[in-house]
């Protein structure tokens, strides 16, 4: 049983890992999220989800790209004899990720509740349009879509979700497609 959950973590590791070099994941909070979705990964005793620090430490502890060093000690970079999580190549990757520009996380809270947004600009000023839920006195909550740029003239005016999806949906009822966009995706 014990075996086969640390099979599961260092599975789960090495994936992460390499999601971070190839691009995937942008920061640590990304990487703590799928760790999080993933029941068999090892969490703290009593605790719902991974920590901050764990994820710190699997991404930038060199001994799990199968290497020791301890410029203290005097010890170089060594190869060491135990298999390693990631390759050092991926290592390397990750810690110029991490150490680079600094990205800010994918946003979690990007749902089907607003399906348009990042594609609607606003007609006044050209900005994208961003999206909320507003609350009513009496607790009903809304959808808009609205402008938050700074000095336009359509600032802060709120477009109905509904209205606005539901015209976006007669926009594309009535595209026809010509015949190269048909050769185009076959």
């Amino acid at each position: 049983m014990i075996l086969r959950f640390l099979n599961i973590a260092v599975d789960q590791f090495r994936w992460g890992g390499s999601e971070v070099a190839s691009g995937r994941f942008q920061s640590q909070a990304e990487v703590k999220r799928f760790l999080d979705i993933n029941p068999e990964f090892p969490r703290p005793r009593g605790s719902k989800e991974v920590k901050f620090d764990r994820v710190t430490a699997l991404l930038t502890r060199l001994v799990y790209a199968g290497y020791l060093e301890k410029a203290d000690w005097g010890v170089p970079l060594t190869k060491a004899q135990h298999e390693p999580l990631i390759s050092y190549e991926v290592y390397l990757i990750n810690q110029d990720r991490l150490n680079g520009k600094k990205v800010a996380p994918a946003r979690k809270n990007l749902d089907r509740d607003f399906i348009l947004r990042g594609f609607l600009t606003c007609s006044e000023c050209g900005y994208s349009l961003t999206s909320c839920w507003s609350m009513s006195g009496t607790g009903k909550r809304y959808p808009y879509y609205l402008c938050h740029h700074k000095g336009c003239s359509q600032r802060g005016k709120s477009i109905p979700r509904d209205k606005l999806e539901s015209e976006f949906e007669e926009v594309l009822k009535n595209l026809t497609p010509t015949e190269q966009t048909f050769e185009l995706a076959s």
